[in-house]
């Protein structure tokens, strides 16, 4: 805002301040979010009532979440 108004007024005097289409600065930036996932998996006994495996269920829900992960945000490099 401050570089558009100091460019108006070298441009056209502040006697007859006016603010043109030439005069403005633009300056666009790109937004970077950044995310973290935890997943947290009860390994304790009751675990095992669920399937032949102790970790089946929470192996089921980490595979889950790395695919909606991979699929669903823009890979960066």
């Amino acid at each position: 805002m401050t570089d558009s108004l100091r460019n108006a007024q070298i441009n056209h005097g502040i006697a007859d301040f006016t603010l043109r289409e030439d005069d403005l600065e633009v300056i666009e930036r790109e937004l970077k979010t950044q995310t973290s996932t935890v997943l947290m998996i009860d390994i304790s006994h009751s675990m095992i009532l669920y399937g032949e495996e102790p970790h089946h269920p929470g192996k089921e829900s980490c595979h889950g979440m790395s695919e909606l992960i991979l699929t669903n945000t823009p890979k960066t490099h």
